[in-house]
């Protein structure tokens, strides 16, 4: 599944609160000698059950040494083992580097021991292609091809490579065709098997999926690999009793190759003591992708204008006929003069929008509602202001759901059955979602789904359910910070057909039209949407954005309501 993820600043904040919330209302807990102490272990295997068969020998080992009786649990990610051992829900934990750095910082979980692999308690992170997809030089030569990370709380999967990109100056979801969330064993097996160009991994994963043959040798080949890495964390909450976390620190320690043989995974071979500052790399990895994210304040305008005579070819017919009603600023035009014209004429990546479309100085929509409503009534179906975060989806729905029927069955078994109907309920009214993406040069990219519906009377069949009348606009389009843009051209005609008479007299044949009235009426509505999204940069930027919408609400004049005794 391909999606975009929220920033790491926000999933950071997030998991502090869960974790926060979490040790207040979860009692602090420290093993008593002789009773059951409770270990956890991260996703080092393809699923939880290979990860519990692979590494239980080596916790029942570590439990018999301790004379206690012990429970087991594998995560189904590297986040959910942070969280657990934060929550006091396992009191030894083997966790990735990056889980346990949140942990850390959240709760105070403390390292003791680092794992040895192949001798050496260092990994690395790796990015695996296809072999032959001509991907030599990274990222360069994979620049707009499908690349998938692993899940955001992997350290080798997701922080280290998006890290190394941040100081490359690059942005990996503008980069290539960006997926996340997937496990490292998934990302082996989608470029494998062709479903994904490029993918990270960790050289652990890869080694341990070709040695138990879930993976070809050659069927994935390494095109990036990393600065060495600290290896897994054994690590205990805060306020784990310290003698205890010493005795498990020098049986770790302790544990030598030939023993590792015997109750560790394959090329495991024993622990080295750690503290937090074998760890501290990671933190810093995380420092330099922890950083507030853009935000864009959009403000929408929807409105429905009744076209007459003077609009009878719609929107499109008037503006460009009538030039000398709209000035459209031309940000080329050095001279500091305007321009008037399409909006292909002033940016050519809209020509090929359908419908009206021009694009208007900074806070235009005013001006273009009051140019309207001098010939014509303009109806402001809604006009709300969302604050979203760059590549996140803002949305906005006020209507109501209405049931309509989408099945019915009658058994024809039985005679005279009832017919059972299958209903659904649908949203209607005006429901708008916006996506925007900065660039460095400031130009928004929003991806526009705007639909206004409502409910009529079903004239077409003799299903008792309502028809819903929908009138929507799905786009991409490219603005510059602060600038309008209005979309417009979807079109409905009304036509009303009505006879008055009296009755018997106006159903005579031939002469009944001299007793009746007959009315024919037709109306034509178009929907316009003029959105203008600025962005904001930092708190100093929300802070007077949120002034100014204050001052506006306080210059409303209030109603005034003629009241008789």
């Amino acid at each position: 599944m391909t999606h975009v993820p929220a920033p790491i600043h926000v999933r950071f904040t997030v998991l502090t609160l869960a974790l926060a919330l979490a040790l207040l209302l979860l009692p602090r807990f420290t093993p008593a000698q002789g009773q059951k102490i409770r270990f956890g272990v991260g996703p080092l295997q393809p699923t939880p059950s290979e990860t519990t068969k692979a590494f239980e020998p080596f916790f029942a080992d570590l439990a018999k040494k301790l004379n206690r009786e012990y429970d087991l649990v594998a995560t189904t990610d590297w986040a959910g083992i942070a969280v657990a051992l934060a929550n006091d829900q396992v009191d030894v934990a083997w966790m990735g580097p990056w889980g346990y750095i949140l942990a850390n910082n959240d709760s105070g979980v403390t390292a003791i021991a680092t794992a040895k692999y192949d001798g050496k308690p260092i990994y690395y992170a790796i990015v695996v292609c296809k072999p032959g997809s001509g991907v030599k030089t990274w990222p360069q030569d994979a620049k707009g091809r499908r690349v998938s990370f692993a899940d955001v709380g992997s350290t080798s999967g997701w922080l280290i490579p998006t890290a190394w990109f941040k100081t490359k100056g690059i942005d990996p979801k503008e980069y290539f065709q960006y997926s996340d969330g997937a496990t490292h064993a998934a990302n082996e097996i989608a470029v494998a098997s062709g479903q994904a160009d490029c993918a990270t991994d960790f050289d652990r994963n890869r080694t341990a999926m070709i040695e138990g043959g879930k993976l070809e040798r050659n069927a994935t080949e390494v095109v990036w690999t990393s600065e060495p890495l600290p290896n897994d964390a054994i690590a205990v909450p805060k306020d784990f009793d310290r003698a205890l976390a010493d005795r498990i620190q020098k049986i770790l320690v302790g544990i030598t190759e030939a023993q590792a043989k015997t109750i560790l995974p394959n090329h495991y071979t024993g622990f080295v003591a750690a503290t937090h500052e074998n760890y501290r790399m990671i933190e810093d990895a995380i420092k330099r992708l922890d950083v507030v994210p853009l935000q864009v304040l959009i403000e929408a305008t929807i409105a429905e204008v009744t076209l007459n005579d003077t609009l009878q070819y719609g929107l499109q017919w008037f503006f460009s006929h009538h030039s000398n009603s709209i000035s459209l600023l031309n940000n080329q035009n050095t001279s500091g003069g305007t321009t008037t014209g399409t909006a292909a004429d002033i940016m050519p990546q809209f020509s090929a929008l359908s419908g009206f479309n021009y694009i208007v100085g900074g806070g235009q929509a005013k001006a273009i509602l009051s140019a309207l409503s001098e010939v014509t009534t303009v109806t402001v179906v809604s006009s709300p202001q969302l604050l979203v975060l760059d590549h996140q989806t803002a949305a906005l729905q006020v209507g109501d759901q209405v049931p309509i029927i989408s099945q019915q069955a009658q058994s024809v078994i039985t005679s005279n059955a009832p017919i059972v109907n299958s209903v659904e309920y649908l949203n209607t009214g005006v429901i708008l979602q916006v996506t925007p993406r900065v660039n460095a040069s400031g130009q928004i990219t929003l991806d526009i789904d705007q639909s206004v519906s409502d409910v009529a009377t079903t004239t077409t069949s003799s299903i008792n359910s309502p028809t819903i009348t929908q009138r929507r606009i799905v786009t991409s389009v490219i603005v510059q910070d602060g600038e309008t843009i209005a979309l417009g051209g979807l079109i409905i005609d009304n036509h009303n057909n009505g006879r008055n008479g009296i009755p018997v007299l106006s159903d005579i044949p031939v002469v009944g039209a001299l007793f009746s009235t007959t009315n024919k009426s037709v109306a034509r509505t178009e929907l316009l949407v003029v959105l203008e999204p600025r962005i904001v940069r930092g708190a100093t930027d929300a802070r007077a954005m949120t002034d100014d919408l204050r001052n506006r609400m306080r210059a409303v004049k209030p109603l005034e309501l003629n009241t008789t005794k």
